[in-house]
């Protein structure tokens, strides 16, 4: 008999940094996080004069922490899984049989974590696309909205400190990020998954967005979910600090009830928009006047082929800019990041986690994969004689992997599946392959979806 489904801590919209489509989004928070947050502060005390928990400022920065820190930190660890859905037009969504189970087993073994609908899946706007690139995107956009969420957090803010508020910030580049980060996909979502680029990229997209731009936005919602949740914890810290002065005359009986109810929150639901309508600026838009100056320069630089070699170099140069290299739909736009002098504060420090992990169940293969997703060519089970050293094998390859698969699945090939990560390994690829007898696509059956739990579970727990 299983346990009921968590619940989401945030439901939530983002824009997709492809189109500025709106995409549906939920994060998890494990119980066991409230709880360790209880045990490790029962050492603390309330100082005398503070009696509202609810007049508190957000978001503690990670190098202010006291000395407190050490101790509680090592009761949470800054550990979060990413986990994306089948293909959308056959029913696919984050409320899926299989990515139910994912997030049950990850949230159950302390991790949050994060599920999202591509475009056309669930309430998420627009249609599922022909060519895949859009979900690239779509993937991209709600990995840095969650890697973002995650290095804002903290959790356990020293005392001289729970009672002043300090600006949200996250960890420095320069400072230790001690950090896990899975990145995983179901089916068609573990199709979407091989394309994406490596995580560095990925983040890169929100360190200076241009204002009002979907990157933006991200950025300003990802802090504000955070600002949240810190808030809460401060104040759970406070008013867990007041219960302990009180304990001998209301009872641990009482208290315990109190800590249960706090468990036991609603779902956060948030909707619209972080930036004001007279800033927030579609991608389009942007797009085009990014392009639009380009346009200038590169007839300034044509007009000055009448002076000279140097003009002619110059012109060069533009055609060049203006070209660039063939666009794959997943590098940073250069009209969401490009950023004015002026404009530098809104330069966001984002760490890239120390461990990246990646995990593929039910990958598709051809001919299927290719009539889903055209658009993403050099599909990696195609056969190669580069031992699967594609563009895009390459962050499965410097990332510690596991495939999950049947024998019994009618929309993957097994056989096929089981040469393309002996390709990865022998080009170095750490990939751990397992291959579960009598499991379809859809993991149906007692002893399957056993089999795939405790798979689960197992690899979970060793990351």
């Amino acid at each position: 008999m299983h346990r009921p489904r968590p619940e989401p801590k945030y439901s939530f919209t983002i824009p997709s940094v492809h189109d500025d489509t709106r995409l549906d989004c939920r994060i998890y928070h494990p119980g066991s996080l409230e709880e360790g947050l209880q045990d490790a502060d029962r050492s603390m005390s309330l100082p005398s004069g503070v009696e509202d928990a609810g007049k508190l400022g957000i978001g503690v920065g990670e190098a202010e922490l006291g000395e407190h820190a050490s101790t509680r930190n090592t009761k949470w660890r800054r550990r979060g899984i990413v986990v994306a859905h089948p293909y959308a037009p056959l029913g696919g969504s984050y409320d899926d049989r299989v990515v139910g189970i994912v997030v049950e087993e990850f949230v159950r073994m302390g991790w949050i974590v994060g599920t999202f609908c591509f475009r056309g899946a669930h309430e998420s706007q627009g249609r599922t696309s022909w060519t895949g690139r859009p979900e690239v995107r779509d993937y991209i956009s709600f990995t840095g909205c969650f890697m973002l969420y995650l290095s804002f957090l903290h959790p356990c803010p020293s005392s001289s400190l729970l009672y002043s508020p300090s600006p949200l910030q996250a960890p420095s580049s320069s400072t230790s990020n001690d950090s896990t980060i899975i990145l995983s996909g179901y089916s068609h979502g573990s199709l979407i998954l091989q394309h994406l680029p490596h995580v560095p990229s990925i983040l890169q997209h929100f360190v200076s967005p241009v204002q009002g731009s979907a990157a933006s936005e991200i950025v300003l919602r990802a802090k504000r979910l955070a600002e949240q949740t810190n808030t809460e914890w401060k104040a759970l810290t406070l008013a867990r600090a007041k219960e302990r002065e009180e304990e001998q005359e209301r009872g641990r009986e009482a208290i315990a009830k109190t800590h249960a109810h706090d468990r036991n929150r609603l779902c956060v639901t948030m909707g619209g928009e972080e930036t004001a309508p007279e800033v927030r600026r579609s991608s389009r838009e942007i797009r085009r006047s990014i392009e639009g100056r380009r346009s200038l320069e590169l007839g300034s630089r044509l007009r000055g082929l009448s002076f000279g070699r140097k003009g002619l170099h110059d012109a060069r140069k533009g055609i060049e800019v203006e070209g660039g290299e063939e666009d794959d739909g997943a590098g940073p736009d250069p009209s969401e990041t490009q950023q004015s002098a002026s404009s530098s504060k809104n330069t966001t420090s984002i760490p890239t986690p120390s461990h990246i992990y990646y995990l593929l169940i039910s990958p598709l293969t051809p001919p299927l994969s290719y009539f889903l997703a055209p658009g993403l060519h050099s599909l990696p089970f195609w056969p190669r004689r580069d031992n699967g050293k594609s563009h895009r094998a390459e962050s499965l390859m410097q990332h510690d992997s596991l495939v999950l698969f049947g024998d019994q699945d009618v929309f993957s090939s097994a056989k096929r599946i089981r040469a393309w990560v002996e390709r990865l390994r022998e080009g170095g690829g750490k990939v751990e392959a397992v291959e579960v007898n009598g499991a379809g696509h859809f993991w149906v059956g007692e002893q399957v979806e056993a089999a795939l739990r405790g798979e689960i579970r197992r690899w979970g727990s060793a990351v």
